[in-house]
């Protein structure tokens, strides 16, 4: 005869309430335009074969699209990332969109805001320092329009958005 020993119910473990700015992903739109100049100054024209000014039948939309890299990243990853990362993702972009290898030491990035100019970033600067050194309230707004006013985020899945320009390197831009 089996004895039934009733257990009743435990509560699960408290859950750690972490706030939403601390799982703040972070989207990456990297506009390659810039580049096209870059290729066409090494005798290459396979970017311009893949605009309107050559194709009549490529929609402004697709070609925006075809000209922008972009990558979410979770929390751990914007920790750890950085530039250099992210240029190699644009590079390894390119090559499997045209068929080119651009050389990391050609290319910059330029991180675009709604001000006059924007911020160049270094090679070695770790995403999540540019951050917070640049826009510390990263993790619970958005800012929006000209004069950069912060909207809250609406949720705790929505990612801040980084606009982001990839130029041809030159000294002059380091400077």
């Amino acid at each position: 005869m089996k004895s039934h020993v009733h257990i009743p119910p435990q509560l699960p473990p408290p859950r750690i309430l972490v706030g939403p700015y601390n799982n703040r992903r972070v989207l990456l739109f990297i506009n390659l335009e810039p580049v096209r100049q870059l290729l066409f100054d090494q005798n290459n024209d396979a970017m311009e074969v893949t605009t309107r000014n050559y194709e009549s039948n490529i929609l402004p939309a697709e070609q925006k699209a075809l000209f922008t890299y972009s990558h979410l990243l979770k929390p751990q990853q914007i920790r750890m990332t950085n530039i250099r990362d992210i240029i190699h993702g644009v590079i390894n972009y390119i090559f499997s969109t045209w068929g080119v290898l651009v050389p990391t030491e050609s290319i910059c990035l330029q991180w675009d805001d709604n001000a006059e100019n924007g911020v160049l970033l270094g090679l070695r600067d770790r995403l999540e320092t540019v951050l917070s050194t640049y826009r510390p309230h990263w993790r619970y707004a958005q800012e929006s329009g000209a004069y950069r006013i912060l909207i809250p985020f609406s949720g705790p899945c929505v990612p801040y958005v980084m606009r982001i320009t990839c130029h041809s390197f030159t000294p002059n831009a380091a400077a």
